[in-house]
């Protein structure tokens, strides 16, 4: 009995955590509908505020009480860009979906591959909220959410390579959408 119960509840979470890395984001058909639905993210001044180098900087200029409290805003403030992160994550996955329904194999290929990225971004990003959060509260612990960003760099990558298939013209004002 207590084995049938520990599995059910195994299998509940596991399906929790898919749907919530899969998101809630509307279905969107191509890539002419992303604009608008995505928030850009400035991957500089992420890096920026999750930098071990600039907060070692910070540490050593501030007094530890104006240290904690400036550190503080600036997991805030990263947690706001993993925010984004994960949104468009999950538009993205929306449009790898998408995608991996056309007839032409080379973007159904695409497809795919942007959709595993957009779904491994959205996890990992799950895990670097938790991090943040708990810098926010601990803002003397040191953990880094740098992987984020780097899968990002990726997820646009990916993204970019679709537009090349699907609309070439416009791969400007795809990146500028991300």
């Amino acid at each position: 009995m207590t084995l049938a119960l520990l599995l059910t509840l195994a299998l509940l979470l596991m399906m929790g955590m898919l749907l919530a890395a899969r998101g809630r984001a509307a279905s969107i058909q191509d890539l002419s509908e992303l604009a608008g639905r995505t928030q850009p993210v400035d991957l500089a001044a992420f890096q920026n505020l999750i930098d071990p180098a600039e907060e070692k900087y910070l540490r050593s200029a501030l007094p530890p009480r104006l240290f904690r409290k400036v550190q503080r805003e600036r997991m805030r403030a990263a947690l706001g860009y993993v925010g984004n992160v994960a949104q468009n994550a999950a538009i993205v996955l929306r449009l790898g979906e998408s995608a991996q329904n056309d007839p032409r194999d080379e973007i159904a290929k695409v497809g795919r591959a942007l959709s595993e990225q957009a779904l491994r971004l959205r996890i990992l990003a799950a895990m670097a909220a938790i991090k943040i959060s708990v810098r926010i509260l601990i803002p003397d612990l040191q953990l880094s959410p740098a992987v984020v960003m780097d899968e990002y760099g990726r997820l646009s990558g990916e993204v970019l390579q679709l537009c090349r298939h699907q609309m070439p013209a416009n791969i400007s004002r795809v990146v500028a959408a991300l």
